[in-house]
């Protein structure tokens, strides 16, 4: 059938193709801390970062337990803080900031997502999912990023 796209010489359903793109099967966990197809979740390697960007990488890890339960649990997702040592505009676009990433036949919700401008006072300013916004040096942006990794079935107790 034309209509139906080929992986790895296979042909797969529409069905199917939900389960490929959020990387978890149905019966294993969700991958946590994974690059997917959108450029919001990349993950470059922190020496790229800070040589093409005037910002230093305070802080990278995973956000443990953000994945969301179920009987395979999704993935978790990162936490980044950059501090800036440049003036520079700051673009954000992101999402599940608002709506948290929803879980799969009775799975649990994964954690939202935040995006906090830290200003050099310590004021910590919610960005939002979407903006942008100047900033100074010594200012820290904190990204805590969430994966649509989904959550299937209902959690074990």
């Amino acid at each position: 059938n034309s209509n139906k796209p080929l992986v790895a010489n296979r042909t797969i359903s529409p069905s199917e193709i939900d389960r490929l793109l959020v990387l978890q099967g149905p019966t294993w966990h969700g991958c946590s801390g994974v690059h997917t197809h959108m450029t919001n979740t990349r993950i470059t390697d922190v020496e790229i970062v800070e040589r093409r960007y005037p910002v230093h990488v305070r802080a990278f890890s995973l956000r443990p337990g953000t994945g969301g339960g179920g009987r395979f649990r999704g993935g978790d997702g990162v936490l980044r803080e950059l501090m800036f040592r440049a003036p520079l505009t700051l673009s954000v676009l992101t999402e599940r900031r608002v709506l948290q990433p929803y879980g799969l036949e009775g799975g649990d919700p994964g954690a939202r997502g935040l995006n906090l401008l830290i200003r050099a006072s310590g004021r910590a300013i919610n960005l939002g999912p979407k903006t942008a916004a100047p900033v100074e040096p010594g200012v820290s942006m904190t990204k805590r990023s969430v994966y649509r990794n989904a959550r299937v079935g209902r959690p074990q107790r």
